[in-house]
């Protein structure tokens, strides 16, 4: 009954509007910006009128034909001479420019597309900004294949992204750099991370993405390397209905035989056992459970026998049926507009589905490796393979293997989004939008690790496998304002309001980690092996259960006053407030084994069977009569959950702001003013005798930004603009940072614990950018910026000298700098030959240098070794250079578009170095991709494309004495994407 009342609902919003629309739309803008309340009307016919909304947006529906248009404004009146061609079912952007000689303004003419999602309406959007900006619009994030928002901002000069989602800008990772929908930050769902994950965003909702490179007062003051706000669609010209379907082919991944996935598991924590009075009875010794049973109080015994039954889902990863499918995705949006009262309000609305099921595997061995046990492995073998994990010790000649793994890991990827806009113009002075983005993203991984580990001798194979799921979800709902008001001599003042909800999760059910050794694996000595689990080396298997919730309210408004005729002076006022709550719990089992430790007989079977030893939980019960008079104990779970591993976060964010836009000559504008920021962070512990972690900080935060034109007409918006700025901002600790909570993923994987004492950084930055905008170019720029930035307490990963177990705290570091430049440039080939005229070339360029002081403590572990003491290092997750190259071909006439992408970045800090070791870098991945789309009759597109051309391979390594250890690698392969959209417009 739902499905046909979906069906019935989606076939009258399309079967009521498959008419056909056509016309005329653009801006309207002179030298100081945007125009609001300009009136538009075609040359000659006063029946064709409208006025621009407070996008200074106009639409004028017409019949197909060649028109031109008139704009009045205040009382002075322009024909534009130059014809636009309206062809049916579709509009023509065409941008109008009152403060330029109306020569020939027509640019680039595109059917059919919003006008802020192209190139040339952001590149325009960046000459306009009182701050120094870049950006992408939506046809481009199309045109290059990119399917999440973490895909498309590769494309963004010294914008990198960690791990597929988290964005680095100006070599300064998530800390400092901050994501948003609308002009509302998001919320990471990790707990380790400070920004959303950019992944969770669909690419089919975009309109554009933009980043501020330098801080203003009016937006937050954790602020330093970018504010990146992706805008979503609102107000679609016409009608429009899009379906589609994708399949994508991994040589690494797609169609192999063998893919590990995790075993069925629990889908969350019993009830009782969230208890802790009830999950304390799992603490018992057999022997007190004895003694009870045998007194006639059995409860407890049976509780634990209990859950000994119920909490051992299986431990060892297992293999997927056949081989595995292909990626796949179903998408589906529409949206449209309705206009009534002579076009005076105007609602839109944009609806979008999408699901996709993605399948990520790589093993030690290669594609055509079945079996690494039908034969014994060799150390060489291990070091050799295709895959492998490896960490290091430093001594004063060399490095020595603490560990040496193969590694093989495979992981299924559900990912289901819904997005809706609902916008309403009253008037065309203001507007009113409601909307609200969902996403679920669910891992399911399996791992296995093969190899010699420290913690048993070298004769020994060590196997580590770990299993479960992780499921993030994001629900953001906003409603937003923005409302103009035109005094007598069309002084606009603007008033523009935000509340939102954000509402995220991390679920982690029955995470699983087994591990064991086979003795005797690496000796000459035949038919010696047996598989055991050595209890005090790496202890028994055991269950996590861990769960984050985080919720957070935003509200923001932002008044904007013009105190002269002249636009361009007006003041600015405003404020926001931000509450976030945390809630994190963590639950361990593990297994209490038998008196006797089991073995399995390795010597036929190089992969030790453990199906006995894991079926064999729970008690035998002996009776007499009704009454147990005894048992004899098998596996079972002991509770290992600590109370240190529970906490609650509070996250309280005040701000005010007044500043103000001048322009005291003509081709000089300032932008300058000053922010009012309170922070109060507050993190408890479950365990009362832990401190609670806190920052209360009041700060002030100063901005200025001069704008000079350096065009010989003295015009604000000319071709060419230099742009300097100076302002103090600030980073802020996460809770998890703050939470004083131990937690590890794997052998050999690093314990990370929090710090209650950290405290805020403030950071001083300075800008200086040139940018040249062609005239009668639109979407063309060449722009060149030098920056530099200075630290005070920077928050840094830091390896704690005194931990024996490779444990990571964060701590307030006295000082770091971070300077750089960037080159970007956008040019359309048709100024090099009129048979390239379809084609854009853009690249953008970035050299980044950081440096962190290193702590006393640490180099003082590094001199112990002989080894040489740098002062300092760079950034986590900071590379020297980044690199991108991008060819885009459009074609309307034949319905194709295309991208050739290069992106690169340089050995970037992925962890700090344990023990006194060298620092871990991640090595560079030169990526090249094509995507292309044929488009027939309109409505028909066909898509193709493929990834990872080159090939390229995750790399981490160490440097040392002259000497390169790999530390990690496994493939990625090349992924060949297919797609079929279906569209009405």
């Amino acid at each position: 009954m739902t499905g046909k009342l979906i069906l019935s609902i989606l076939g009258l919003l399309v079967g009521t509007h498959l008419f056909a629309q056509q016309g005329i739309t653009g801006t309207v803008v002179d030298e100081n910006g945007k125009m609001i309340g300009a009136t538009v009307y075609i040359t000659g016919d006063n029946s064709k009128i409208t006025v621009t909304d407070v996008e200074a947006k106009y639409q004028i529906n017409t019949e197909p034909g060649t028109y031109k248009l008139s704009v009045s404004w205040l009382g002075q009146v322009k024909d534009f001479p130059f014809e636009i061609v309206v062809t049916a079912g579709k509009f023509t952007q065409q941008d109008l420019n009152m403060g330029e000689s109306a020569v020939d303004l027509t640019g680039a003419i595109v059917t059919g597309k919003a006008i802020t999602n192209t190139d040339a309406a952001v590149v325009n959007e960046i000459q306009e900004g009182l701050t120094a900006k870049t950006g992408i619009g939506g046809t481009e994030i199309s045109s290059s294949g990119a399917s999440t928002a973490g895909d498309a901002i590769k494309q963004l000069p010294a914008t990198s992204v960690e791990e597929g989602k988290y964005m680095v800008v100006r070599g300064l990772g998530d800390r400092y750099s901050i994501s948003q929908v609308n002009g509302v930050t998001l919320p990471s769902t990790d707990p380790y991370r400070n920004s959303a994950s950019l992944d969770l965003i669909p690419s089919f909702m975009l309109d554009n993405i933009v980043t501020e490179k330098t801080f203003s007062p009016n937006q937050p003051g954790n602020f330093t390397g970018g504010n990146m706000d992706i805008r979503t669609k609102s107000f679609p010209e016409k009608l429009f209905v899009n379906i589609g379907f994708s399949a994508a082919y991994n040589t690494t991944s797609s169609l192999k035989k063998g893919f590990i996935v995790a075993p069925e598991g629990m889908n969350d924590l019993p009830e009782e056992l969230k208890n802790d009075s009830m999950r304390g009875i799992l603490d018992a010794s057999v022997l007190k459970l004895k003694s009870l049973a045998r007194r006639g109080s059995p409860d407890s015994a049976l509780f634990v026998d209990k859950y000994a039954r119920e909490l051992n889902t299986p431990f060892l990863p297992t293999e997927m049926n056949g081989v595995s499918p292909l990626d796949h995705g179903i998408n589906f949006s529409m949206g449209n507009q309705h206009k009534s009262d002579e076009s005076k309000n105007i609602f839109g609305y944009v609806i979008g589905l999408k699901y996709k099921k993605s399948y990520t595997y790589y093993r030690p061995f290669g594609a055509d490796f079945d079996n690494p046990y039908t034969n014994k492995l060799t150390h060489s073998d291990i070091r050799n393979a295709d895959a492998v994990y490896k960490r290091y010790l430093a001594t004063k000649d060399n490095m020595q293997e603490r560990f040496l793994f193969d590694d093989e890991k495979g992981n299924i990827n559900e990912n289901a989004g819904a997005f809706a806009s609902l916008s309403w113009q009253h008037n065309l002075n203001h507007e009113y939008t409601f909307s609200t983005i969902y996403n679920s993203d669910v891992d399911n991984f399996a791992r296995i690790q093969n190899g010699v580990s420290e913690q048993v001798v070298e004769t020994n194979l060590y196997q580590a496998r770990a299993a479960g799921t992780k499921e993030r979800k994001m629900l953001n709902t906003q409603l937003r304002g923005k409302h103009v008001w035109l005094s007598e001599d069309k002084r606009q003042t603007k008033f523009e309001w935000i509340g939102g909800i954000t509402k995220t999760s991390q679920f982690e059910p029955d995470l699983r980690f087994f591990s064991s050794h086979t003795l005797f694996y690496f000796d000459d000595v035949e038919n010696n092996e047996n598989a055991r689990i050595d209890i005090s080396s790496y202890g028994l298997p055991n269950h996590f259960f861990r769960e984050l919730n985080d919720m957070k309210y935003d509200a923001k408004v932002d008044l904007t006053i013009p105190f002269t005729r002249q636009k361009a002076n007006k003041i600015m006022v405003g404020g926001m407030y931000s509450a976030k709550t945390r809630d994190f719990s963590e639950y361990r089992f593990k297994v209490k084994t038998a008196p006797a430790v089991q073995e399995n007989d390795g010597s036929q079977n190089w992969a030790p069977e453990w199906n006995s030893y894991l079926n064999n939980f729970g008690f035998d019960f002996t009776y007499e009569g009704d009454n147990i008079s005894g048992f004899n104990q098998n596996n079972y779970y002991e509770n290992d959950t600590r109370q240190s591993n529970f906490y609650t976060g509070t996250e309280n964010i005040g701000a005010a702001y007044a500043m103000a836009v001048v322009q005291p000559a003509y081709r000089l504008k300032i932008v300058g003013g000053g922010r009012f920021e309170s922070t109060d962070i507050k993190v408890t512990s479950r365990d009362t005798s832990l401190e609670v972690g806190s920052v209360n900080r009041l700060d002030f935060l100063p901005s200025l930004n001069l704008i000079y034109d350096l065009d010989a007409d003295g015009k604000v918006n000319g071709e060419h603009k230099l742009r300097i700025s100076g302002s103090r901002t600030l980073a802020r600790p996460n809770m998890r940072e703050l939470a004083p909570f131990f937690s590890f993923d794997f052998l050999g994987g690093f314990i990370y614990t929090g710090n209650e004492n950290l405290d805020r950084t403030l950071v001083w930055n300075y800008d200086l950018t040139y940018q040249f905008f062609p005239e009668n170019r639109p979407g063309e720029i060449f722009s060149v910026s030098a920056y530099y930035k200075e630290f005070i307490n920077p928050i840094v990963k830091v390896f704690n000298v005194t931990s024996t177990t490779g444990e990571i705290t964060f701590e307030n570091l006295p000082k770091a700098t971070v300077y750089g430049f960037e080159l970007e440039y956008r040019k359309r080939l048709d100024a090099v030959a009129e048979s390239l005229k379809n084609f854009t070339f853009a690249t953008n360029l970035s050299y980044i240098y950081s440096q962190v002081a290193i702590s006393n403590e640490e180099k003082a572990a590094r001199d112990s070794l002989g080894m040489s003491v740098e002062e300092f290092r760079p950034f986590q997750g900071q590379s020297p250079y980044l690199a991108n190259a991008n060819i885009f071909y459009r074609n309307d006439s034949a319905g194709l578009n295309g991208a050739l992408t290069f992106n690169v970045f340089g050995p970037r800090l992925f962890e700090v170095g344990a023990l006194g070791n060298p620092d871990i870098y991640e090595l560079p991945r030169p990526t090249l991709n094509l995507n292309f789309t044929k488009t027939f009759n309109d409505k028909l597109q066909l898509k193709f494309g493929v990834n990872n051309i080159l090939d390229a391979k995750f790399r981490t390594q160490q440097e040392y004495k002259g000497e390169k250890y790999i530390n990690e690698m496994y493939p990625l392969g090349r992924t060949f994407t297919f797609g079929v959209n279906y569209q009405v417009r």
